[in-house]
C-alpha cells in the first residue's frame, strides 16, 4: 500500500551540506532503503519531496534520526532513472520554501514533518530589483574575468539572464559557503535581503574575490 503523505506535511529526505532552493536543482543518488521506498510513493503520488539540511555536528547520524534545521524546501522530480542495481538517480526542482514543524511519528519507513509555507517576500519596486541584479552582475563579470576554464566561464554566462529569483537562488546553492552560512541564506525571509546576504557573505569570505575556485560553482 502506498504511503499517503496529508495536506500541511512532506516526506522529507534528509542530506548534510546540500541546499535547494526554489527554481534551482540538485541531481540526488538515492540508495538507502527507507529513500527509494520515499522515491517510490512521491512518484506514485504527487512526485514531491522536500529536502532539508542535518544540522552541523549531526552528520554521522546521517543512517539514524538527526535533527534537521527548520528551513527546508519542497522539490518536484522532474527526471528519475532507475538503474541497474534498483537505486534511484532523480533530477529535483526547488519549488515551495516551507518551515519544518513536528516530526510525524508512524505510519511510515522514511522521514515525514508537519510543515508551514514560508511567506516570502518579493520586491515590488523595480529599482530595487535592477540595483540588486545590478550588482550579482558585476559580481558574475568579476568570476568571469578569474574563470580559467572554458566551462566555468560558460557556467557564468549560463546564469546571466536568468530572472532575479533563480538568479539569486542559483548562486546562493553554488556558492562554497559553509554550513551556518549557506542556512543564513534559507532563513531570510525575502529575495532582495538574501540577494544583499549572498554578497555580504561572499565578500566577508573572499575580500578582493581572489582565488576562487570556480571548478567548484558549477552544478
Amino acid at each position: 500500500m502506498n504511503t499517503l503523505i496529508s495536506p500541511g506535511s512532506v516526506r522529507v529526505f534528509p542530506l548534510s551540506k546540500l541546499l535547494l532552493l526554489p527554481q534551482t536543482y540538485q541531481h540526488l543518488n538515492v540508495f538507502e532503503s527507507r529513500y527509494l521506498k520515499l522515491v517510490k510513493d512521491s512518484l506514485e503520488s504527487d512526485q514531491k519531496i522536500c529536502m532539508a539540511v542535518i544540522e552541523a555536528g549531526h552528520e554521522v547520524e546521517y543512517l539514524g534520526n538527526p535533527p534537521l534545521y527548520k528551513d527546508a524546501c519542497i522539490g518536484h522530480i522532474e527526471k528519475c532513472v532507475t538503474n541497474q542495481d534498483g537505486t534511484y538517480y532523480v533530477t529535483l526542482k526547488g519549488i515551495q520554501e516551507v518551515c519544518l514543524q513536528e516530526e510525524i511519528s508512524g505510519g511510515s519507513f522514511y522521514r515525514s514533518f508537519t510543515c508551514q509555507p514560508k511567506k516570502f517576500r518579493l520586491p515590488h519596486r523595480e529599482p530595487t530589483s535592477n540595483a540588486l541584479r545590478a550588482q550579482l552582475l558585476s559580481f558574475l563579470d568579476f568570476l568571469y574575468e578569474r574563470a580559467g576554464e572554458n566551462e566555468a566561464r560558460r557556467w557564468v554566462n549560463s546564469i546571466r539572464d536568468y530572472e532575479l529569483m533563480r538568479l539569486v537562488h542559483q548562486l546562493c546553492v553554488a556558492m562554497p559557503l559553509r554550513l551556518d552560512l549557506q542556512m543564513q541564506l534559507a532563513a531570510s525571509e525575502d529575495l532582495i535581503g538574501r540577494g544583499y546576504l549572498l554578497l555580504d557573505l561572499v565578500s566577508e569570505i573572499f575580500p578582493d574575490f581572489g582565488n576562487l575556485e570556480l571548478k567548484n560553482l558549477i552544478h
